[in-house]
């Protein structure tokens, strides 16, 4: 990840009032099918009950051992949705009038054999991917089916240091291989388009809490996506071990994202108020997405119940059932400081309801306590 690869960052971003009401500062630009931000279009969609984004799983064969990994990758599962399940289940979505689809599954999409062909469904619907990868078999081929494919792709990138890396990610020699595979996205200009096309996976520990800020600001150069955000506690990062070394506590976070904040408004003029999940961005998923696994289970989202299963129900069923419904009208559901926040109010701000039922079990899921601490 030479500087030879060195890019002003494309801007395509909203304005507000800097916190004097001075200047105009720009809101982050954010990656190219991350989310729905438009305050009308998210109003239609509630009244219409629309379904717009899906995670959609991948095998859960994976060849890295990430120390911290949440979703207990590795090896393939039996009984994995097959190609056509995979392809009914985008037919299925399009026809709700879906268009991004996420694939942040359980293992590794480039290690997955039929995630090729299910990507070229995706394209052949008109469907936005983005992919989350962890890219040290990024090849030339793969890199250029991912832009045939109108992709957007998110690269895991803790650490610049690579013996930290391997030790993340449990491999060694991970971190040059991710590097190479970052280079040839570069290459293709990815991150040349406005919004970007390519994004990194950057989670906060105590042992990268000090490269943070620099990432940052490598991706803020590169017109790269920081999601800067915590590990979900669960599987390998629910274990003693992982949180006593590499979690860190709400204080550290705030302080962090208060931190980032400061650097987006003095250096590269962009205004956010610090919040978790996300450094710089606010999840709204929860008003018009659904996950579905590799093992055809259905959540809201990842983390919360499963509320039923693809190859017994209908789509279209699920996304109507009382439970999504619940969920997707969180913020008039919720009780606690959520419902009485003013500061993150214009935003609809809810924070994380994964990390809150990780953290504090189902019964929290519509009671938040405080802001940070309610998710770290």
């Amino acid at each position: 990840m030479s500087d030879s690869n060195r890019s002003a960052p494309l801007i395509e971003a909203s304005t507000c009032p800097d916190d004097q009401g001075a200047t105009l500062l720009q809101k982050p630009p954010v990656l190219d099918g991350w989310g729905i931000f438009d305050s009308d279009k998210l109003a239609l969609i509630k009244d219409k009950r629309l379904l717009k984004h899906i995670y959609a799983g991948v095998s859960g064969a994976c060849d890295l051992h990430c120390v911290y990994c949440q979703t207990k990758s590795g090896t393939p599962m039996p009984g994995e949705m097959t190609l056509g399940e995979r392809r009914d289940l985008l037919d299925q979505f399009k026809a709700l009038g879906g268009e991004m689809v996420h694939i942040a599954g359980r293992g590794e999409p480039l290690v997955d054999p039929i995630f090729w062909d299910q990507l070229a469904y995706m394209k052949s619907l008109e469907l936005k991917p983005v992919i989350f990868t962890h890219a040290a078999g990024m090849t030339d081929e793969a890199v250029d089916k991912l832009k045939a494919a109108n992709a957007s792709v998110i690269v895991k990138i803790h650490s610049l240091d690579e013996g930290l890396q391997d030790w993340f990610a449990g491999k060694k020699g991970y971190a040059r291989a991710r590097a190479e595979g970052m280079e040839r996205l570069i290459a293709a200009g990815f991150n040349k388009n406005a919004p970007t096309k390519l994004g990194a996976d950057i989670l906060v520990m105590k042992k990268n809490l000090h490269e943070i800020e620099s990432l940052f600001r490598w991706c803020r150069e590169h017109n790269i996506f920081p999601l800067v955000k915590p590990f979900l506690t669960n599987e390998r990062a629910a274990t003693p071990f992982v949180k006593e070394n590499l979690q860190i506590t709400p204080g550290e976070l705030r302080a962090l994202y208060e931190k980032l904040s400061e650097i987006d408004r003095q250096e590269y003029g962009f205004h956010w108020k610090p919040a978790p999940p996300y450094a710089g961005i606010h999840c709204n998923y929860y008003l018009y997405h659904i996950m579905v696994t590799i093992m055809g289970d259905v959540a809201p989202c990842i983390g919360l119940p499963h509320i039923g299963n693809i190859r017994e129900q209908s789509l279209a069923d699920l996304w109507l059932s009382p439970e999504v419904e619940k969920v997707r009208n969180i913020l008039d559901n919720v009780s606690g400081k959520c419902r009485t926040c003013v500061e993150h109010k214009e935003e609809g701000c809810y924070g994380c309801p994964c990390r809150v039922v990780y953290k504090k079990g189902n019964g929290a899921l519509f009671n938040s306590g405080a802001c940070f601490e309610d998710i770290v």
